[in-house]
Order: C-alpha cells, then sequence, then structure tokens
C-alpha cells in the first residue's frame, strides 16, 4: 500500500498544466504560435526554452510527432544526448517522410559519435538499510546429519538516506582510426553511485573509471571498454573490480533495434579473500517504438560468479520486459518486469534444503517532463518490488523500495 500512495501522491502534485499551457488544448491556433516560439528559440540558440515549449505542449498531445521531432533536436543542440536519442528513436514510429526517417538515423549515429563533455546526475531520498521482509528466521542447521533448529539474527535497523548516481563523460574523434563508414571516437568516463547518510553504517559508494573506443557506423555502434572500481560500505574498503565491457547496438528505419553488451570482471574482496573470484554477464535483446511515442523491449540476461564461497558461486538466467510510455500530462511512465533462477554450484553445508532461487520482479518509474525546476531539473518517483522465493525458507522474501527525488533534464 505504501507503494500506491506514494505513487498517487505524485501524481497529484506534479499533474499541472505549465503556465501558458492551458489554452492550446482548445485552440490550435494557440499551440501552432507556441510551436513557433519554440522554433524561434531553438534557431537563437536558447535550448532551455524551447524544450519546456515544446514539452508543455507534448504534455497536452503526445502524438504530434512533428514536436517530438523538435524536441529531439533541441536536446541535440543542447548536447542533452541521451534524450535526444530517446525521442529521435521514437520519432521512427511516427508517420514521416522516409527522407526525414533517414535523416533521424543520421542522426543517432551522429549522438553515438558525439565528441566534448557531457554531465548526468541524479539523486533521490529513499529508505536505507533492512528493506528485505524475510518468510521466515527460523532454519534447520546441518549438524553432522541432525538437523539443529536455529534463529538466524537479522538486523531490522533503517534509515533514510540519499541514493545518487553521477558520470562525467569526454569524447574525442579518433580521426586516424576513422574511415568514411566508420567512424571512431574515444572516451573517458568517471563514475560514481550509491546511498548516502548520516549514519555510517548504511553507506554504500561505488567510485569507477571507464575508457575506450566507440565505433560508429550508420546503422550500427560498437562499444569497447576496459572498466575499474572500487566499494566503499560504511567508509571501509569493500571491493575492486578490473574488467572489460563490449556492446553494440543495430537499429533500421522501422524503429526497431537490437542491442548487446557482455561484460567480465576479477572480483578483489577486501573483507574476506574467499569471496574474491569472477564474474560474467550478459544481456541481448530487441526494442521497439510505436505510435511515434512509446517504446518496448524484451531481453534475456545471465550472469555466472566463481568464488572459493559456495554460497557466493552461481549462474543467473532470465527475461526481462520493458517500455517507455508517454501517458500524457507531461507523464513519462518507465515500466519493467523480470523473472530469472539462480542456481548455486553447491548446496551450503551448514543448512537443510535447496539454496536455488526463483525471482520475479517490477520496477516502475515516473517521470514528469515538463516539469522543470531550478536550472534543468525534473522530477521522478521510483518503486521496485522483488520477490525471491528459496529451497530453504529462511532466505525467502520480498522487498520493496521507493526513491523521490530530481534528474537533469539539460
Amino acid at each position: 500500500m505504501t507503494f500506491l500512495r506514494l505513487i498517487v501522491v505524485f501524481f497529484l502534485t506534479f499533474c499541472v498544466v505549465p503556465s501558458g499551457a492551458n489554452a492550446s488544448t482548445t485552440d490550435p491556433a494557440a499551440t501552432d504560435a507556441r510551436f513557433k516560439s519554440g522554433l524561434a528559440a531553438t534557431s537563437r540558440g536558447d535550448y532551455s526554452t524551447a524544450i519546456a515549449i515544446y514539452l508543455s505542449i507534448l504534455a497536452e498531445d503526445p502524438n504530434l510527432t512533428r514536436v517530438r521531432l523538435e524536441l529531439a533536436l533541441a536536446y541535440f543542440l543542447s548536447e542533452q544526448w541521451n534524450r535526444s536519442r530517446s525521442e529521435f528513436f521514437k520519432v521512427l514510429s511516427g508517420d514521416i517522410p522516409e527522407p526525414v526517417r533517414q535523416k533521424v538515423l543520421t542522426f543517432i549515429a551522429e549522438i553515438d559519435a558525439r565528441r566534448g563533455f557531457e554531465l548526468d546526475f541524479e539523486f533521490g531520498l529513499k529508505k536505507l538499510g533492512s528493506t528485505r521482509n524475510y518468510d521466515t528466521d527460523q532454519i534447520e542447521l546441518d549438524f553432522f546429519g541432525i538437523p539443529i533448529p536455529a534463529t538466524l539474527d537479522r538486523s531490522s535497523k533503517t534509515t533514510y538516506g540519499v541514493g545518487y548516481s553521477v558520470s562525467a563523460l569526454w569524447r574525442k574523434s579518433l580521426n586516424r582510426l576513422s574511415t568514411k563508414d566508420r567512424r571512431v571516437i574515444g572516451f573517458a568516463e568517471v563514475f560514481s553511485f550509491g546511498d548516502i547518510s548520516d549514519e555510517k553504517s548504511f553507506r554504500d559508494v561505488t567510485l569507477g573509471a571507464r575508457g575506450g573506443a566507440r565505433l560508429v557506423f550508420p546503422r550500427t555502434t560498437v562499444v569497447f571498454s576496459p572498466v575499474v572500481s572500487t566499494r566503499f560500505i560504511a567508509d571501509e574498503h569493500f571491493e575492486d573490480r578490473l574488467g572489460l565491457e563490449t556492446a553494440f547496438e543495430t537499429r533500421n528505419s522501422q524503429a526497431v533495434s537490437v542491442f548487446g553488451s557482455i561484460s567480465g570482471f576479477k572480483l578483489n574482496n577486501k573483507f574476506d579473500d574467499t569471496f574474491s573470484g569472477h564474474t560474467v554477464n550478459a544481456r541481448f535483446g530487441v526494442r521497439r517504438s510505436f505510435l511515434g511515442r512509446n517504446t518496448v523491449g524484451i531481453a534475456i540476461f545471465a550472469e555466472t560468479k566463481s568464488t572459493d564461497r559456495d554460497i557466493d558461486t552461481y549462474d543467473i538466467a532470465g527475461l526481462e520486459v520493458f517500455g517507455s510510455f508517454d501517458a500524457g500530462a507531461g507523464f513519462v511512465i518507465e515500466p519493467q518486469v523480470y523473472f530469472a533462477v539462480k542456481s548455486f554450484s553447491e548446496t551450503n553445508p551448514l543448512f537443510f534444503g535447496n539454496p536455488d532461487e526463483d525471482q520475479y520482479g517490477l520496477r516502475l518509474r515516473i517521470e514528469k517532463r515538463d516539469t522543470i525546476l531550478g536550472n534543468g531539473l525534473i522530477p521522478y518517483v521510483e518503486g521496485n518490488y522483488n520477490r525471491v522465493k528459496s529451497g530453504i525458507d529462511a532466505f525467502s522474501y520480498h522487498e520493496t523500495t521507493i526513491e523521490v527525488g530530481l534528474t537533469n533534464e539539460f
């Protein structure tokens, strides 16, 4: 119920018509006048004003493909690459002429070949600590084949803190490696994400860096990137990771994108060396935009992890379905559902039962795109529900988390 209440509060708080926008719902002439003012703002380089105008128009009618096309262009010119790419991809499924469709594909390739500096961030209030609700704390210990009842001593302490993510990215064209049909872009990125709190025990922070090359073809993009990161829990050095990430995407004029990624990391646990080892992750899928305003996709994913501890050596395989829907009134709703199975390499000799798990969950993110606060921030709420069913009841749980915050729009 808490999750549903918070979503309702979010809608009631931000579901307002932007100032100056109420007339156009019944007056096409007013909409056209505002659209022209957006074009004028773009032409004079005032992209933040143009973006705000286009978003307010789309909040009233998200089916206006021409307005969405200009929004994508304004994002592009203001170097908001991720949002520009997302809007251009939606436009591909709109009612546009074939020459415009080809031009949109060119813009997407240009975004992947972008140069310069980019900063992205978001932060939100969330509950930290013991957010899992276990089915039971009762467990049977294996004492030479004899079951001994026991009770797990789990912390129930919680607090509120801030979840955040931030990245700074630099890109430069490598002209000597580029050809007519293949551009090579070198890049370097520093990033950080995690949870912070006044109470030391709830802090969980990861710092990292990656760099590499992005190969951009007219319809395909491929990325190769070494990655290094370090994680701190309760201000103590917890784990280092060193690895390689590779990803690709290919797209066509029918608004279909096929994508995939593989990454592998060496793990160095600073608390207990028996938790050191390696992990490999893979994800492959397809997405498509439709109606010029929405996107849906499906992907399969897998992970294999190996350490000296049987409780931390496992394989995971799963399926996820995701989407992005412009619901009107400035709301963009991004749901994701998944199902996975987790298989451990061995049963734990301390416990009776099979620890293998079935997992499923839901993620729901809602952004109010036409509500722009301060210097280009927009509000969001994100809820996650996860259910894990283990062969050992004491390790079965469900978990609900909510985060309310701001992310950068431009």
